[in-house]
């Protein structure tokens, strides 16, 4: 499985929704793909809504802003019907920051079938038993 970046920008959707609520920050939304590589049937967890829990970033003057979610629960990446999956993130900026590259990492938790429990999962997260898939560097545009 690769991670790459499809598109980024600041639309005017997560513009107002900062403007709004965290009116010191400055954002962009990430879309990453993943991208199914070979015969890889396995089962990669992932956040229904709370993505910040499944990726990471190598750079502290970037942070993951998440949205209200009514409803969490792990879901499933699955490559059968699929060769891509595509995520949207809004990724934050530290005001005083003079960076402007990033990598967001993805925790890749693989699930033995579609019946592994929530307890199971955080378990995982918990104890670190995954392995850490990393994009390409990624400009944020001021």
């Amino acid at each position: 499985m690769d991670i790459k970046t499809v598109n980024i920008n600041l639309n005017r959707n997560n513009s107002q929704y900062l403007k709004e609520y965290h009116p010191e920050k400055i954002g962009q939304e990430v879309e990453i793909q993943f991208i199914k590589n070979k015969s890889n049937n396995k089962l990669y967890g992932i956040m229904s809504c709370s993505y910040n829990s499944n990726f990471i970033l190598d750079n502290d003057d970037f942070s993951f802003e998440t949205f209200k979610c009514d409803s969490n629960f792990p879901v499933y990446i699955e490559f059968e019907k699929n060769t891509s999956e595509k995520y949207k993130l809004l990724v934050t900026k530290n005001h005083n920051s003079k960076s402007n590259y990033f990598k967001i990492g993805y925790k890749k938790i693989i699930f033995p079938n579609k019946y592994y429990s929530f307890k199971s999962y955080w378990e995982k997260v918990k104890n670190k038993k995954y392995e850490i898939l990393w994009s390409e560097p990624i400009k944020f545009e001021n």
